[in-house]
């Protein structure tokens, strides 16, 4: 088993240092551009190109090492249970294939050999190594290892604390990546991903988790699109929330058979999540109120169902990371929070769910700073402050981050 665990956890990072790799590449791109910059590629991407020859042999050595240590593995929980056996050999046999099916990609000679040209073909060398795919068969051996109390636990002495896995960004990440990687999951339960992800971030382990999806509580979700899922978790007494809200997506379900009708969901959802992006984000019209009335629906029976000591925590990326900022705007419903790239709050929308947040005189104040006719003005310090004196409060829980 020791043997098992030290090849999962080599081949895990790998994955994370060939992800690294492909940010860096892509980081890099734009500076094919300048051409002062562009001098300076040259010998960075003969050592990107390094790195990926030998995570690319060594993801092949340990893919191969890991489906012979799965096949011989012999524990007696297999006795017990004989299907575990079979379905960790069926998950370390799917990463062999993914790492040996064929680039479809075919690249073409070009006449020049251009850094932007090595560049674009080392990211798409990294693409069709379909990364995202492995990582989740990966984790699938971990979970069952997991559920079957067949993984060593390394549990720490201190305790747990609030906020600890909010403040770690990798936990945050991970956990807003979640809610686009369910089909990953599907025979799993959201619970055991979480107490993995969990214990991998704390060595501590959750006593309690329960996930609560807005669509299977509110019917009207789906119908408008809205998507949600709230995780109530427990660690050494100290009860937290965490509501995380999917952004904008074109996402399907995996259950309906047909691949023209999940084509035809897709596009539907896609459609609904920009409807609300172009009329209430954008415009900040009345047209379509009804994601965020659900969205305040869901927080607020969150709310009713958990302990009242239990910390509360939004969490959102794009379109999500709109909701998180607009509902704590309304509704001051979240102890602290996180978006990434979050589509931006309009205040038109706001006046108009809550118009008594405000008096006249300090919504015509907000209206007058934020105004950005023809694109001229610009967001300033100054503004900054004269807007925040405005606010019922500094709003300093919510972290926002943002990256090109």
């Amino acid at each position: 088993m020791k043997a098992l665990l030290s090849t999962l956890n080599r081949l895990n990072h790998v994955y994370e240092q060939l992800d690294l790799l492909n940010f860096r590449a892509h980081k890099n791109l734009p500076l094919t551009f300048n051409k002062e910059d562009s001098k300076k590629l040259l010998p960075q991407n003969k050592r990107l190109y390094f790195s990926y020859s030998y995570l690319n042999k060594e993801k092949d050595r340990l893919t191969n090492l890991l489906l012979n240590q799965v096949i011989d593995l012999r524990v007696p929980a297999f006795i017990k249970n004989e299907k575990i056996h079979p379905q960790m050999i069926d998950k370390a046999l799917k990463l062999k294939n993914i790492n040996q099916a064929p680039s479809k990609q075919r690249f073409k000679r070009t006449s020049r050999n251009r850094k932007i040209n090595k560049l674009k073909q080392l990211i798409t060398k990294i693409n069709n190594e379909n990364l995202n795919l492995c990582h989740g068969y990966l984790n699938q051996i971990y979970l069952i290892l997991l559920i079957h109390n067949l993984l060593p636990l390394h549990l720490r002495d201190k305790t747990y604390q609030p906020e600890e896995l909010l403040k770690d960004s990798v936990f945050r990440t991970k956990l807003l990546q979640f809610d686009y990687d369910r089909y990953l999951y599907q025979e799993f339960k959201p619970e055991n991903y979480l107490r993995l992800l969990a214990y991998n971030r704390i060595h501590r382990m959750p006593t309690h988790i329960t996930s609560y999806d807005a669509r299977d509580i509110f019917p009207e979700a789906r119908e408008c699109g809205f998507s949600a899922t709230a995780y109530v978790i427990s660690i050494d007494d100290v009860n937290e929330c965490y509501i995380t809200f999917r952004g904008t997506e074109a996402g399907s379900d995996d259950k309906i058979k047909s691949k023209s009708k999940r084509f035809e969901q897709s596009i539907l959802e896609t459609y609904k999540d920009w409807d609300y992006n172009i009329n209430s984000i954008l415009i900040g019209s009345d047209k379509n109120f009804s994601q965020l009335t659900v969205a305040r629906e869901f927080v607020q029976y969150i709310k009713n169902l958990v302990d009242p000591n239990t910390h509360m925590y939004g969490l959102g990326h794009s379109l999500g990371g709109h909701f998180v900022q607009t509902l704590q705007l309304i509704d001051d419903c979240f102890d602290a929070g996180y978006t990434l790239n979050s589509a931006p709050v309009n205040l038109k929308l706001i006046q108009q769910v809550k118009p008594e947040l405000l008096d006249k005189m300090t919504w015509d104040k907000l209206f007058a700073l934020t105004d950005d006719t023809n694109n001229q003005k610009l967001l300033t310090p100054q503004i900054r402050k004269d807007i925040n004196r405005l606010l019922p409060h500094d709003y300093s829980e919510i972290l926002n981050e943002s990256f090109e």
